[in-house]
């Protein structure tokens, strides 16, 4: 089974590389959360 998750940090959707450092930064996580659901469904 495969998760998806998304990482926060001060209410934003990151990607996190190393401790504190990200490399994207996506803003808001609804639409990031209701892109990833989508993704996840199976046929």
């Amino acid at each position: 089974m495969i998760l998806p998750s998304i990482e926060l940090m001060d209410g934003r959707a990151v990607q996190i590389l190393v401790g504190r450092e990200t490399a994207i930064i996506a803003g808001d996580p609804r639409p990031v959360a209701k892109h990833s659901g989508s993704l996840a469904r199976l046929p």
